[in-house]
């Protein structure tokens, strides 16, 4: 009863016309019930009606606050009392009156709101003050999170925000405002919602380039994709940049480990060309542990002040072999070299294959990583990924001899390099259309693979 009374009154409010007329048409029914039993007592005799208009009392004063709101409100429970009153309360016409009176002062009455403002700018109305502060506090909350190696100091917000008690006209009033709905506003700052649903191979790239965004807004828009390894399929994308009303600024101690880099110290060695350097011993980075207190806006780092820090390990020096010796002409002498210093093991000689036909080289099994040697001088007129040879290696000799180095895991000369013998040019691996680790050799004249071991002992 109470919740319908409730809509009755707010659909009056909005239609004043329709609010005299039942109002009215209340009181006259009133008036005529309490006639009938002032005229006539229980002992039949007529009566005489009480008439004391005069007395009363209408309130039209301005509304500045919730105690003055409260005086100036008709309550239901009013306007119900005059219709439905026994006539033994003898219902005076002073009080319908009063009523009446009221009723279109209460119709014009505003409504008391909590207001939520952003350095003075009213944001939303709230029934209650609770309501407002707890938005705030949620805002805050989502940017203060601790765990065993960070403690926060201090979350404040940037802006200046203040609730306060507001007295909006009941036309101007479209009801309280939902309180997730308006949080969802401050962050982004934005009531507009575009999302994307990711298919099958979407990539970061490809759907920030088809909206026309960049890749640091999509991320930005959800930051889950920082942390996030793969998109899944049917998972939901913001379209829309965030540019939240609220700026969050928190201060948080944080215990963290950095990486001390070593010292790279060298010594000469003939037993290496010039240019050429190997590891002699292997340098270790160091630990340091550091406490800081790191200023956060949003989430963004701004500022970082080191508190204390304590060295866990210190680093050891890295030492290479520098080669000294005069390295051979870098250019081709019609002699090949093996095209690696270590063992290894041929699996496919060159020839036909009874399943894969011609086989333009020798496949030699070897670890990945092992070294790969230019097997004469020259110069090198490709070196990169090529189909089926995964990364490729080819070295110009002259002389129209070509050498050709396939399926390496890194590649260490560019084209237009010139080699010299026995130079490494490469890592072995298994990239391209490979079965396991080794290094396909191939050697051709002009353009025509021939077998490799017509020039050297394979």
């Amino acid at each position: 009863m109470k919740l319908t009374l409730k809509y009755i009154y707010k659909a009056l409010c909005k239609n004043k016309k329709l609010a005299y007329a039942t109002v009215a048409l209340g009181i006259t029914m009133s008036v005529g019930m309490v006639s009938v039993f002032n005229f006539v007592s229980a002992s039949g005799e007529v009566e005489k009606p009480v008439l004391e208009i005069e007395k009363a009392v209408a309130y039209n004063a301005p509304v500045k606050g919730e105690a003055e709101v409260s005086k100036q409100a008709v309550t239901t429970e009013e306007i119900k009392n005059v219709a439905s009153a026994p006539a033994k309360d003898a219902i005076s016409l002073q009080h319908a009156s009063a009523v009446a009176m009221n009723v279109n002062r209460d119709l014009d009455a505003p409504v008391l709101c909590h207001q939520l403002c952003i350095d003075g700018k009213a944001i939303a109305n709230f029934e209650s003050r609770e309501d407002a502060i707890n938005i705030l506090d949620n805002i805050k909350a989502s940017f203060a999170k601790e765990d065993e190696n960070t403690e926060v100091l201090s979350v404040n917000i940037v802006e200046n925000t203040k609730v306060l008690a507001k007295a909006v006209s009941v036309y101007d009033f479209d009801g309280y405002a939902d309180a997730e709905q308006v949080e969802e506003y401050i962050r982004l700052g934005t009531n507009e919602k575009r999302e994307y649903t990711v298919v099958s191979g979407d990539t970061i790239s490809e759907i920030a380039k088809r909206h026309s965004m960049k890749e640091d807004d999509l991320y930005a828009a959800n930051p889950e994709l920082h942390t996030q390894k793969y998109l899944q399929i049917d998972q939901k994308l913001n379209l829309i940049v965030p540019v939240p009303l609220l700026s969050v600024e928190t201060v948080e101690r944080i215990i963290y480990k950095e990486a001390i880099p070593y010292k790279v110290t060298e010594e000469p060695t003939s037993k290496l060309y010039k240019g050429e350097k190997s590891i002699k011993i292997r340098g270790v980075k160091g630990q340091i542990q550091r406490v800081a207190d790191v200023q956060f806006i949003n989430g963004i780092k701004v500022d970082k002040t080191i508190v204390s820090e304590n060295v866990v390990s210190e680093p050891k020096t890295q030492v290479l072999w520098v080669g000294t010796k005069q390295a051979p002409p870098r250019i081709g002498t019609g002699k090949f070299s093996k095209p690696t210093s270590r063992s290894y093991r041929v699996t496919s000689p060159f020839g036909v294959r009874r399943r894969t036909g011609m086989h333009k080289g020798i496949d030699m099994a070897m670890p990945t990583g092992s070294p790969v040697l230019a097997a004469d001088g020259g110069r090198v007129v490709f070196s990169g990924y090529k189909g089926t040879y995964g990364r490729l290696v080819v070295i110009n000799h002259g002389g129209r001899l070509k050498s050709y180095y396939a399926h390496c895991s890194k590649l260490l000369v560019k084209s237009g390099d010139k080699v010299f013998k026995g130079q490494k040019i490469a890592l072995s691996g298994n990239t391209g259309r490979s079965t396991g680790p080794h290094l396909h050799f191939e050697i051709r004249l002009g353009n025509t693979p021939v077998n490799p071991r017509k020039y050297v002992g394979i």
